[in-house]
């Protein structure tokens, strides 16, 4: 008898993005896994002149609401039609994320994000776990999130991490110094600057760097989830 498809080495050839640029060749993969890769560098102007097929590897996205017209609130088959929607648009795997919403609607969502965590849906981007935005937040920085946030409890993040995995913390900062900030501000970015230095507890703004360093120790410590760490430089502190 043939093997089987799945046992059978595949191959795609054309455009391969590669971590040191594209080659113009073919790539091998077997049950999932890349085998190999083989062809010859090309440049980007290549890449962009050629007809030849362009292969990348697939966007993992850490915060998906929604698409194709459901939310992931909505609980059901709501995540197999947002994953396919992503899918469809180069997102391989992603985050489905949550509002803060209360813990009956939440428990209802959960539970629907578990069922498609454990099993992929055909032609849909897959779902790793449960971006958790809320409800254990600060209620006095909602921002665009409604007003349910309560404090955290290890029984209730317990309760909804054994409905679908919680994959992600939240870093939750203040002001930072970036050219971003200072569009935004324009001739008033020196005053928020010294406004900030006078009164954090830090005696400085808070960098991108400060929030860099902190995202790196999450991504090297695999012990911490489901939190949400706030990078203000004790502003919340002054404010109290």
């Amino acid at each position: 008898m043939p093997p089987a498809s799945s046992s059978v080495t595949q191959r795609i050839e054309g455009h391969i993005l590669t971590p040191k640029g594209f080659v113009l060749g073919s790539l091998e993969h077997w049950q999932g896994r890349i085998r190999g890769i083989e062809g010859m560098a090309v440049t980007l102007q290549a890449v962009r002149d050629e007809a030849d097929a362009i292969v990348l590897p697939g966007f993992i996205d850490l915060h998906v609401h929604g698409g194709g017209g459901h939310d992931v609130m909505d609980g059901g088959d709501a995540a197999v039609h947002i994953a396919r929607t992503h899918a469809r648009h180069g997102t391989t795997a992603m985050l489905a994320t949550t509002l803060t919403a209360p813990l009956l609607d939440l428990r209802r969502t959960m539970a629907a994000l578990g069922q498609r965590a454990r099993a992929r849906a055909h032609q849909a981007a897959r779902i790793l776990g449960v971006h958790l935005e809320g409800p254990f937040i600060n209620p006095d920085k909602l921002g665009a999130q409604p007003d349910f946030a309560i404090p955290a409890s290890l029984h209730d993040i317990l309760m909804l991490h054994e409905l679908a995995p919680i994959r992600v913390n939240v870093l939750a900062a203040g002001f930072v110094d970036t050219p971003e900030s200072a569009a935004t501000l324009n001739d008033r970015m020196r005053a928020r600057r010294d406004q900030l230095e006078a009164t954090l507890p830090i005696q400085r703004v808070v960098r991108p760097a400060d929030i860099a360093a902190l995202a790196v120790h999450l991504m090297a410590n695999t012990a911490v989830t489901g939190a949400t760490f706030e990078i203000d430089g004790g502003q919340q502190l002054v404010e109290r």
